[in-house]
């Protein structure tokens, strides 16, 4: 009975001295390795601003100091017959964003009598700065302006210069200015005759009934960080 006993307590101290082998192989067959990755993402910048070579100041400036609003000089005291000159207005991407040319309007303001805004003319025209569209966008009576498809849905609804506008393939799409291009747009204003430039609506002549009359427009652009549509 001894050594049964005996035998019994040394196969029990086999098996804890196996036992405690085993958990030494586990502990030396473990391998760690680490991987990661960092990324920072910012946010870009859409700044139009507006300016003009021929006069006027900034009625308005954003908190980045871009122009968003440009204030042309007034014509005052015109005759029967006249021609107020050519004023340019060029908005100028500062930003790091595409600005899409979102919507164009023009707001008409007049004083009486309000037959002044019938019969003076007003002709607006691109000059194809940097690549956009060129050509004229109305040319017509002051009064008019507002309602024109043009400043409502731009030619053909803001489509690509390609369409329709006498650009070959992989023309640029005209709505757009990129960062650091720039787009302008030339306004006349006129009666007694056609304007200058491309600009040849022939207009009435003003009589008595336009005399202190007057009319202000204003042209309003709105761009956006992705193409229209």
């Amino acid at each position: 009975m001894k050594l049964f006993s005996l035998k019994n307590l040394a196969m029990t101290g086999a098996l804890s001295v196996g036992g405690l082998g085993l958990v030494g192989m586990g502990a030396h067959a473990v391998f760690t390795s680490t991987a990661g990755d960092t990324q920072t993402i910012n946010a870009g910048t859409l700044a139009i601003s507006a300016t003009s070579t021929d006069g006027g100041s900034c009625a308005a400036y954003d908190s980045n100091g871009n122009c968003g609003s440009w204030t042309l000089p007034n014509v005052s005291g015109v005759n029967s017959t006249f021609n107020s000159g050519v004023f340019t207005v060029t908005f100028t991407n500062n930003g790091s964003l595409g600005g899409w040319y979102n919507n164009q309007g023009l707001s008409l303001t007049t004083t009486a009598p309000t037959n002044f805004a019938a019969d003076a003319f007003v002709c607006i025209y691109q000059t194809g700065l940097d690549g956009h569209y060129t050509g004229v966008a109305y040319d017509g009576s002051i009064s008019g302006a507002p309602s024109s498809s043009w400043f409502n849905t731009g030619p053909s609804g803001f489509t690509t210069e390609a369409e329709g506008n006498g650009f070959g393939a992989g023309a640029i799409p005209w709505y757009v200015i990129q960062p650091g291009q720039a787009d302008s747009y030339s306004v006349q204003f006129y009666a007694g005759g056609a304007g200058t430039g491309p600009c040849n609506v022939v207009a009435p002549q003003l009589t008595n009934v336009d005399e202190g009359g007057g009319a202000t427009l204003t042209f309003a652009n709105t761009f956006q960080d992705t193409p229209v549509g």
